[in-house]
């Protein structure tokens, strides 16, 4: 048994001469602001048995200090209780201290007593797995470091010297950087404690590990598919674990280290991985059982932050399989939000963890989803990805997403003043992946509100930005979309998450500040099993004028296991599973309702814009240009930009028409080539004033058009162009023909699901059309039903207003 618990010393002399003397063989230095240490949101188990993040309290971030009791060092009666007063005015200050015992021989047993006997007030932590003193590199007996609430080092030195409560009666909680202050005890009893030993056992360093960081998942009724509760679950899949950890598979944080800070990290740290390493290449001794510690105390409540307010639950039980591939589903819960509500926290009970793998949150004040719903004989609706109901760049949207879950996350708790305020009158729609795992199931899952307690002063509005034009030939393996937005006002970002499908390989999110700092918001390796949001420790300020761009990579090769189909086929936008998406959802805070709407409005604006990253560079070359062209709208910035870079160069408009020329001599069936012929000919016949070459250039555009319609007749941009370039002619004859096929067109564009703002403009030029051939009435009715489908059309809006005046 160690010496300090075997006998604890009398102190050698009062109290007041010790300190004195201990300042008297201390050295003082100072160094600027450190870097962060990775201490903040680190998993353990104390001797009580409970699971902490260290230097968090639930969501809160506070200073930490840990103080190293070493058994191979003597500890005198008199310095347990001088350090359980310091430990009080810790707590007083806002900060914590943690008692760490490295990990030899002590026994939990021993620790245990040591607690009990002084009745040491703070959080006692056997560092059995070694993972603390790797990361402090501790020298002495009550040797402490000190972190502040970000993660920096802010004093080094004796727990009980002058200076480090000095450190705390400073105001460290503030949160601003401090120099490092490092106190030297030349007395202080020194020791070197091995990081990484020699025999590696279960008992002694690997079932805390695991206890912290594995628990909660693999238990029984937990969402991992086998408990790691004790050494006969353990023993046999040690090279496993090992080789999950070191691929960082598992823990299932997809986030790189260094990235950013976020709640509810699970990251295991370079020495725990060599730990686990090293215990299965040694054999996964179990070792002695008296090393062993209790198993940790896992919250098996229901409901973390007590009983909500209001309870959401499936109208329907539904049935898993025990085989089969994944499943993802739509549950509508039907007037569910009927009243305003001011919501401080909201948490996420799975009917059965087992299968439950990820959900997302929606309300639906457009009933679309009920629509869908109702056409599923079974319970929910399997479209997938928000299945249609939720539209990205839609400006009369009318659905928001309210949140996610994913295994072992906690319930969402906002700031104090900072929540949600939730307009009533919508329903509410689960989004669930659900895993079979080789036994049947039922899932009745429920979503839990807890209602703010006092008004809310800021409420939080979600943002998405991303594209649509996502268009992934097979076999493509580094293919990648960029999309950004510029903030128009001051804001705080609460949480982060980007969504791609199946082919989505990595998102990489970058906020550049007004004057030129660049910080890194996100850097996740993509795995659609495993996605979620990531809530920012602190809201992290970003103020007017900052860029957000995000860049997506996908994967469409036969190397990518997860590829829906094989060989690859190509892949374009969609909501299921064989097709493709790049987005990011963005909760924040605003100054104002003016600013929050001006910020969601930027965020819309991203869907417009070009999002090939070549593009941005300038390094596309014709044939890329054509290719894109092929499925891009000449009517849509992107494929007026992709234009602009072809008519900026005569050389290049001429080289342009030669290639397409060739290309489609060698393909003359190719509908699209026709239809990218005929947009550049007729844009090209609006930049010349030569009368001949306007003539000739618009001759070629509506003969490519038609070729084009002739071989596919549901080409958008064909027919919208060959409709635009009649309808510009006085000849009554041309106005009719483009009148047919703009009506040919709405009638194409009614029976689709989603309206695309492009869709706008046919009822806008049909009405022009009609109002120019004199027929007012048509017109007025023409933008009438335009505005039916897209009633924030600021153009067709103005149009009817003019009408309705005249």
């Amino acid at each position: 048994m160690p010496r300090f618990i075997q006998k604890v010393f009398p102190p050698l002399c009062p109290e007041r001469l010790c300190l004195l003397t201990l300042l008297l063989v201390s050295a003082v230095t100072y160094a600027s602001p450190q870097a962060a240490v990775s201490l903040v949101g680190t998993r353990v188990v104390d001797m009580d048995g409970n699971l902490l993040q260290l230097g968090m309290d639930g969501t809160q971030l506070k200073p930490a200090a840990f103080t190293f009791l070493v058994p191979e060092c003597e500890i005198s009666a008199d310095q347990l209780q001088q350090l359980n007063r310091v430990g009080e005015q810790a707590k007083a200050d806002g900060a914590v201290i943690y008692g760490v015992i490295p990990g030899s021989q002590t026994t939990w047993q021993d620790a245990k007593a040591l607690q009990a006997k002084y009745g040491l007030n703070f959080p006692l932590i056997l560092d059995a797995d070694r993972n603390l003193a790797a990361k402090i590199k501790p020298t002495s007996a009550l040797e402490t470091l000190m972190i502040d609430k970000y993660d920096r080092p802010v004093y080094r030195g004796p727990v009980l010297a002058k200076e480090f409560k000095r450190v705390l009666s400073k105001g460290v909680t503030s949160g601003k950087a401090v120099a490092l202050k490092t106190v030297t005890d030349k007395q202080a009893c020194q020791f070197t404690p091995e990081i990484v030993p020699q025999q590696v056992t279960y008992n002694r360093h690997i079932a805390n590990l695991l206890n912290a960081n594995c628990s909660e998942c693999h238990r029984p009724n937990g969402v991992g598919p086998f408990p790691l509760l004790d050494y006969s679950q353990t023993r046999h899949l040690a090279p496993v674990i090992a080789y999950v950890t070191k691929e960082r598979v598992m823990p299932p944080w997809k986030a790189k280290p260094g990235s950013g800070h976020y709640l509810n990290e699970r990251i295991l740290s370079e020495h725990q991985i060599t730990m686990l390493d090293k215990w299965a290449k040694q054999g996964a001794k179990e070792g002695d059982k008296a090393a062993l510690n209790p198993p940790a105390k896992i919250d098996t409540s229901e409901w973390k932050l007590g009983e909500p307010d209001i309870v959401i639950t499936m109208p329907e039980a539904f049935n898993v399989p025990a085989s089969g591939p994944d499943i993802y589903r739509y549950f509508v819960v039907k007037d569910a939000i009927p009243d305003d509500l001011e919501i401080a926290a909201i948490d996420f009970i799975p009917g059965d963890a087992s299968v439950v793998h990820h959900t997302n949150f929606f309300v639906d004040y457009g009933k679309k989803a009920r629509k869908q719903d109702e056409q599923d004989p079974e319970p929910g609706f399997s479209v997938f990805g928000t299945g249609g109901f939720f539209s990205y760049w839609d400006k009369d949207n009318s659905a928001a997403g309210l949140g996610a879950w994913a295994p072992g996350g906690n319930p969402v708790k906002y700031p104090d003043g900072i929540g949600v305020k939730l307009p009533g009158g919508a329903d509410f729609v689960f989004e669930i992946h659900y895993h079979p795992t080789g036994k049947k199931a039922t899932d009745q899952s429920r979503f839990g509100i807890y209602l703010a307690k006092k008004p809310i002063k800021k409420s939080l509005t979600s943002l998405f930005v991303g594209t649509n034009q996502v268009d992934i030939p097979a076999g493509a393996k580094d293919y990648k979309r960029h999309f950004w937005m510029e903030l128009p006002a001051d804001m705080q970002i609460v949480d982060i998450g980007p969504h791609m499908h199946y082919l989505g390989t990595h998102a990489d999110v970058k906020a550049t500040l007004p004057n030129g700092e660049v910080i890194q918001l996100l850097d996740v390796t993509w795995d659609f099993r495993w996605q979620g949001n990531y809530y920012y420790r602190e809201p992290l300020f970003l103020p007017k004028g900052t860029r957000i761009d995000t860049i997506t990579s996908y994967d469409n090769s036969s190397d990518n296991p997860y590829n829906p189909y094989n060989p690859p086929v190509r892949a374009t936008w969609g909501w299921g599973t064989d097709q493709e998406m790049g987005e990011l959802y963005i909760s924040v805070i605003a100054n104002s309702d003016r600013d929050a709407r001006l910020l969601q409005a930027a965020s819309q604006e991203s869907w417009t814009r070009p999002s090939d990253p070549k593009l941005v560079t300038g390094d596309l070359s014709l044939e890329d240009i054509i290719e894109q062209l092929k499925f891009k709208s000449s009517w849509e910035e992107e494929g007026e930009s992709l234009h602009r870079i072809i008519l900026a160069d005569e050389d290049k408009m001429d080289d342009a028409t030669d290639l397409l020329k060739k290309m489609l001599k060698k393909n003359p069936d190719d509908a699209r080539l026709h239809m990218v012929y005929g947009s550049l000919m007729g844009i090209a016949s609006t930049f010349t004033e030569s009368m001949v070459a306007q003539y000739t250039y618009a001759t070629r555009a509506v003969t490519h058009y038609e070729k084009a319609l002739a071989i596919d007749s549901t080409l958008w941009d064909a027919r919208f162009g060959l409709a635009v370039g009649y309808g510009a002619e006085e000849d009554k004859d041309y106005r009719r023909v483009a009148e047919r096929h703009f009506l040919q067109l709405i009638k194409q564009q009614e029976k689709q699901e989603s309206q695309k703002p492009l869709y706008a403009k046919t009822y806008q030029e049909l009405g022009d059309l009609y109002k120019r051939m004199g027929k007012h009435d048509k017109a007025k009715r023409i933008w009438q039903q335009g505005i039916a489908f897209h009633p924030q059309e600021q153009l067709l809006i103005e149009r009817l207003g003019l009408a309705k005046k005249r």
